[in-house]
């Protein structure tokens, strides 16, 4: 089972998304360098750090944060550092890495809202605080013209998130309500659940693509998977009660010095729980 993982988030952070502005700054800002950094530099050093990152780290601590399910806190710095990053060239690496960051964030909130009940009015609270924090914390990543643009839009969707907050909250509880409706009582691994972001990547142990594939297909259920891995990442059934289970770990670094890259093993499932298919890291390069 091919499990769908990009889902683009409800209210405010979907339409916030599209609407910032991407515009003129210093391309040579050392975006990538600064990434890499900041998704294996021990969490809490990189928290104390937090008014020199460049925005692209605001970026990682953000998915950290959100893998911890320190919600909140990943939205303030995931929004924090939309606000001040708008690399110039459409055809760079750094726009590139940008667009890639983005798209990968707002897959992953949107998918965390829709099995994690969130609490919209503390949500709003975060918005107004990141406009707080934004405005005493000067930055040279954006001109001044296009950071007061971009809270001008910040501040408008706090206005949109408040006139229909209510409403917010009942689609979230609905959503929530809806990723269970395929559980099974004595499976704690079906309906929809886990983090899409998945394991802390400090914590990830490297691909065993050998214990991986000794599972069997129409042989291994699903409870000696559990055994030998542990709680999946992420879980996901479909409404015959199939389901899949991925688990997260790091392949081999592409060069000496690079980040090993994070990769994923699924396990599908029949409604039996018995192995239907295994899809190992390495089909993923």
């Amino acid at each position: 089972m091919q499990t769908p993982r990009i889902v683009i988030g409800a209210f405010f952070f979907g339409a916030l998304w599209s609407v910032l502005p991407v515009a003129a700054a210093d391309p040579d800002r050392g975006a990538g360098a600064a990434l890499d950094r900041a998704s294996t530099e021990p969490l809490a050093d990189l928290l104390k750090d937090t008014d020199h990152i460049h925005p692209a780290a605001m970026m990682a601590l953000s998915l950290r944060l959100l893998q911890r399910d320190r919600y909140n806190e990943a939205l303030f710095w995931v929004l924090e550092g939309r606000l001040r990053w708008y690399p110039e060239h459409p055809n760079s690496d750094e726009y590139d890495l940008h667009f890639y960051l983005m798209n990968i964030l707002a897959a992953d909130f949107g998918e965390y809202r829709r099995n994690h009940h969130i609490d919209v009015a503390a949500s709003i609270k975060t918005m107004n605080d990141v406009l707080d924090w934004d405005a005493s914390h000067p930055d040279n990543f954006s001109p001044r013209e296009l950071k007061e643009k971009a809270r001008a839009q910040l501040k408008d969707a706090i206005a949109e998130a408040i006139a229909h907050k209510d409403q917010h909250q009942r689609e979230n509880d609905e959503e929530v309500g809806n990723s269970q409706r395929n559980a099974v009582p004595d499976d704690p691994y079906s309906g929809l659940g886990g983090n899409t972001s998945g394991t802390p990547y400090e914590l990830l142990a490297p691909c065993d693509d050998q214990k991986i594939t000794s599972f069997h297909v129409g042989v291994s259920k699903k409870d000696d998977v559990i055994r030998a891995f542990g709680k999946p990442d992420w879980w996901d059934s479909t409404d015959d009660k199939k389901t899949a289970i991925i688990y997260g770990c790091l392949g081999q670094p592409p060069s000496p010095g690079r980040v090993a890259p994070r990769l994923e093993a699924e396990f599908d499932f029949d409604p039996n729980k018995m192995l239907t298919s295994v899809r190992a890291p390495k089909e993923q390069k």
